[in-house]
């Protein structure tokens, strides 16, 4: 099998994973449900991945393997922080929208003010302050944040799972 076709069902298995975990990601879903999805975004990322790292090393003349580990790092390094910052930025952007959107109808000061303490607990995650936020919030809020992340989550999983197979078909 060329590496072509490799990198093409690899990418096109995250992608589809992808999908199918927005899909699978639902209150009171099952843990099974998470299974195929995870399988198909893991096996795809080591099958691209791999197959990448075998063309750039294949790619750099063969005195210079450092200069194709450096490539290859650099490919990784540039593509998780970017993934990072724009999957933060939208999922945090679309969450909010989310939880003004559900308090549509309320008083403006009230969304406001629910709107910021979701900015700040999101702000706050992996802090030592966030489960001391988290407490401060009544139980009905945590779950209309819990709904609006949730839905964020779903979103951002189905446009970037719909994005990669686009990828993989220029791929091919």
């Amino acid at each position: 099998i060329g590496p072509r076709t490799l990198i093409t069902f690899g990418v096109a298995a995250v992608g589809l994973g992808n999908i199918i975990l927005a899909w699978a990601l639902v209150p009171r879903g099952s843990y099974v449900s998470f299974v195929l999805p995870l399988v198909l975004i893991g096996s795809g990322f080591v099958i691209a991945t791999t197959v990448r790292t075998a063309i750039i090393f294949a790619s750099v003349p063969r005195g210079l393997p450092a200069t194709a580990a450096a490539l290859n790092e650099a490919s990784v390094a540039l593509g998780t922080r970017a993934g990072l910052v724009a999957g933060t930025l939208l999922i945090t952007t679309l969450a909010l929208g989310n939880l003004a959107a559900a308090m549509a109808g309320q008083p403006a000061s009230t969304i406001d003010a629910a709107v910021a303490a979701m900015r700040e607990i999101m702000v706050a995650i992996g802090t030592p302050g966030y489960g001391t936020l988290v407490e401060g919030v009544a139980q009905p809020e945590r779950v209309e944040f819990a709904m609006a992340y949730t839905a964020a989550v779903r979103t951002f999983l189905a446009g970037t799972g719909i994005v990669t197979l686009g990828a993989a078909i220029i791929t091919w």
